[in-house]
């Protein structure tokens, strides 16, 4: 009996890690795949209804990565101070906020600040959700490595489709004119996901969450690294005329190994950077 009962609440347990899963992927969903991706959907309505020049259209896309760039090291400066999942919640909350807005503010200003920020937000969020959902499962090395696969595999990649199956429809039907209500629209999507990533953090042990100077154990030395990567990756997106490419593989051990699991070391997969035809690994 005393076995069926362990059997039975570890399986609750793993239950119930998998819906803040969820939660996170929908943060991600967010904060990746409709902060980043939906923009390049819209900018030719965009850009031919509001008269832009291409150096117009072209410095909304990098104030967007310079944002996520500041985001990205204001993290890594901050995560030992502030709990991750109060950093994930803030970022997702704010990002939600910037993509609803950017629908109503529609002057070139008003887009310069809101891309800047959306970028800046989201890397916030973007960046401590992969360190949340390193802790789902940290007794069983595989399932924790196919949670962070899922995680930033499914949640970019589930805005893609969202946005990739609605916007172009609504400006093809509608005109060049109605690309504010598609941000409107993505607004609407990021309120309905945020209170299912808010809750998935708040279900999640604050001890895990919470960094201490005066305890250097091997999971917050990882989680930094982790965040070290983050930046890099930023920074790659931000390098003129560099095709940057991490095989869907390759992202997955290389994000596991910088978390410490061993036994995926020996892969020794790197990030290959391509530029032109020289190839170069890290």
């Amino acid at each position: 009996m005393e076995i069926s009962s362990d059997n039975s609440n570890h399986f609750r347990s793993n239950i119930r890690a998998w819906f803040i899963l969820l939660g996170l992927v929908l943060g991600v969903t967010v904060t990746n795949g409709f902060a980043r991706f939906s923009y390049g959907l819209m900018l030719p309505a965009i850009q031919a209804e509001m008269n832009w020049n291409y150096m117009q259209a072209g410095w909304l896309g990098t104030l967007n990565a310079i944002g996520y760039i500041v985001g990205a090291v204001f993290t890594m400066l901050i995560v030992q101070k502030f709990p991750s999942k109060y950093l994930f919640a803030a970022g997702l909350i704010s990002t939600s906020a910037t993509l609803f807005l950017t629908g109503i503010l529609v002057t070139i200003e008003s887009q310069f600040v809101l891309r800047f920020l959306a970028g800046l937000f989201g890397a916030i969020s973007f960046s401590t959700a992969g360190a949340l959902a390193s802790t789902l499962f940290q007794d069983d090395h595989k399932m924790n490595a196919l949670s962070i696969a899922i995680l930033f595999g499914t949640g970019g990649g589930l805005g893609i489709v969202i946005s990739g199956g609605i916007i172009p429809l609504l400006i093809d039907f509608y005109g060049n004119s109605f690309w504010p209500i598609c941000w409107v629209i993505i607004g609407v999507f990021c309120v309905l996901f945020c209170p299912v990533g808010i809750w998935s953090v708040s279900k999640l042990p604050r001890s895990n969450m919470v960094a201490n100077d005066e305890q250097k154990n091997p999971i917050q030395v990882d989680v930094r690294n982790f965040y070290r990567l983050c930046v890099f990756w930023a920074w790659l997106h931000c390098i003129p005329n560099v095709y940057f490419r991490v095989d869907g593989i390759a992202t997955v051990i290389c994000a596991i190994n910088y978390f410490g699991l061993d036994y995926l070391r020996p892969l020794h997969l790197r990030f290959t950077i391509f530029l032109e035809t020289d190839i170069c690994e890290i």
